[in-house]
């Protein structure tokens, strides 16, 4: 396929070499350089080409003049490119990986903005947050439920930045969302959340506000838990540092400790149901199985298996009580 749209009246044509002008600056400059050229042409020979065809003045940029005049002469080279001379290949390749690393930058920063507990994973709650900014909205049902989607399959349900940059930011950027930076971490806008009277520091009372702000309940269990802190201990505050290395972890870790026994209970509650069949043990607990091989819970917890398929006889070996 050709790197030019084909023109027709001069006046279209004008308007559509605008429109192809402002694609591809993507600065907004009011020049296409190197680096926004190799963005949007993939292929290295057709890059040199334009470079060569529209850069009258050799600045390393293409100002809408050139684009225009040059737009021609670039057309028709187009059935006969010449391969890039070695120099303009160089100049490519570096621009190429300098537009990879930015992404990857900017992938980084928006995989920090999720890691709400700064914990080098992200949770279904914490993306389903953060990406409402990205949205600029809150997120659909049908939102939600694609990025749940994407969390079953991870181990644990948390995903990695790898399967965060390879299978979530595609879906993402076919969604139409522009991954622009965030304003900070997400888990500054947690301890500012909680930090009411905007002192620079949080108590005990104040950072269980933080368990409602990721959308949890504030039970006794974790609220004895994050007030035992040895941090709050005799009424003393913690400041943004200590707030995220040390009580959002435990948020983190309680929730996940609460996953797990829950996952156990489950198979429990079916080995000892009385009013299910043995064929509907069988299939609740196969069920039961696939979902907990996505997690790393069997690991950790032991396991249950089906011994004898024929007898629909079976076995827990988590609690044989």
């Amino acid at each position: 396929m050709s790197a030019f749209p084909q023109l027709s009246s001069s006046a279209a044509s004008r308007e559509i070499l605008r429109q192809t002008f402002q694609r591809l600056d993507t600065d907004h400059d009011l020049t296409i350089s190197l680096p926004e050229l190799v963005a949007s042409v993939q292929d290295d020979n057709v890059v040199a080409a334009m470079m060569r065809s529209m850069d009258a003045d050799r600045n390393g940029r293409i100002d809408f003049k050139e684009f225009c005049n040059g737009f021609d002469k670039a057309t028709k080279l187009t059935g006969s490119i010449e391969e890039a001379d070695p120099a303009s290949k160089e100049k490519i390749n570096a621009a190429r990986e300098e537009r990879s690393a930015k992404t990857n930058d900017l992938l980084q920063s928006v995989f920090d903005f999720c890691d709400g507990d700064n914990s080098g994973l992200i949770s279904s709650a914490e993306t389903v947050m953060a990406m409402a900014y990205f949205f600029n909205r809150p997120l659909a049902f049908e939102e939600k439920f694609k990025i749940d989607q994407f969390f079953s399959s991870c181990p644990g349900n948390e995903m990695t930045f790898e399967k965060f940059k390879f299978v979530m930011v595609p879906w993402l950027l076919s969604s139409g969302i522009s991954l622009k930076p965030p304003p900070r971490p997400l888990h500054s806008q947690i301890f500012s959340f909680v930090d009411a009277d905007h002192s620079g520091t949080v108590s005990g009372e104040e950072a269980l506000l933080g368990l409602k702000f990721l959308g949890k309940k504030v039970t006794d269990e974790n609220k004895a838990t994050i007030l035992g802190l040895a941090c709050f201990a005799d009424g003393k505050e913690v400041d943004l540092d200590t707030f995220t290395t040390t009580v959002l972890p435990i948020m983190t870790s309680e929730e996940r400790r609460k996953k797990e026994l829950t996952v156990v209970e489950q198979g429990e509650k079916i080995l000892t149901n009385p009013n299910l069949s043995a064929d509907d043990k069988v299939k609740k607990i196969a069920d039961l199985h696939d979902q907990a091989k996505k997690s790393d819970w069997l690991d950790k917890c032991g396991a249950y298996e089906q011994v004898n398929d024929s007898e629909t006889e079976l076995v827990s070996n988590f609690s044989s009580k």
